[in-house]
C-alpha cells in the first residue's frame, strides 16, 4: 500500500520493467484499512513505513488478514532498542528529535513491535538489528537536522535502530497442515 499516486506509478513502472506484472502490484490506499480481500497475497513487506501507523497491531493485523495462510510478512521498522531508558533525559531528547524531525508518532520499542506482530497472529521467526541510519535531506534541512541529531544521539546511546527486521509467518490452519500445507 502506498499513499500517493507518484509512488504507485513508479512502483508499477518498476514491476513492469522487471517482468513481474503477473506476480506483483502497487496499490494506493490506507494500510490500516486495505481494500483487499482476505487471504489474497503470497507475501508482504513493509520497509520503514508502518512506524507511521497510529497503532502497530492494527496495521499488522491488516497485513495478516490479506496474507494467505502459511505466508510471510517481512518488516523493517524504526524502533527504540532495549537500551532506551524513559528516565534518561539524553534518551528522551534523542527520541523527541527523531519523532519531530521525521514526523513519527510515539516511536515503538522492538519488544512492542514483536508483541504487536504476535498479537496480530503472526509466528515471529526472525529478528535482526541492521543499525542503519538514513541520510539527511537538503530540502527539509531544518526539520531533518533535528531528526539527524536525534538519530546520531540515539545510535550512539544504542537506544534507536532505523532497521529492526522482523519476519512473521501467518500460521497454517489444522486442515492445511493435515493436507501437507499445499494451498
Amino acid at each position: 500500500m502506498l499513499n500517493n499516486d507518484y509512488h504507485v506509478s513508479r512502483g508499477k513502472e518498476h514491476i513492469f520493467s522487471a517482468g513481474l506484472s503477473e506476480q506483483c502490484c502497487s496499490l494506493k490506499g490506507d494500510f490500516m484499512n486495505m481494500p483487499i480481500a482476505d487471504n489474497t497475497f503470497d507475501a508482504a513487506y513493509a520497509i520503514q513505513a508502518t512506524c507511521y501507523a497510529p497503532e502497530a497491531q492494527g496495521v499488522y493485523s491488516e497485513v495478516y488478514r490479506v496474507l494467505k495462510p502459511g505466508q510471510y510478512f517481512a518488516l523493517d521498522e524504526w524502533c527504540l532498542t532495549d537500551r532506551f531508558d524513559p528516565n534518561n533525559a539524553k534518551h528522551l531528547t534523542a527520541k523527541a528529535e527523531i519523532e519531530l524531525g521525521d514526523g513519527l508518532p510515539d516511536i515503538r520499542t522492538t519488544r512492542q513491535c514483536v508483541q504487536a506482530m504476535k498479537d496480530a497472529g503472526f509466528e515471529v521467526n526472525t529478528l535482526e538489528f541492521l543499525c542503519i541510519a538514513p541520510a539527511g535531506s537538503v530540502g527539509a534541512y531544518n526539520v531533518l537536522t533535528s531528526a539527524s541529531d536525534g538519530l546520531l544521539k540515539g545510535g550512539r546511546e544504542g537506544i534507536f535502530t532505523a532497521s529492526f527486521f522482523v519476519l512473521g509467518r501467518k500460521p497454517l490452519k489444522e486442515t492445511e497442515i493435515v493436507n501437507g500445507g499445499n494451498l
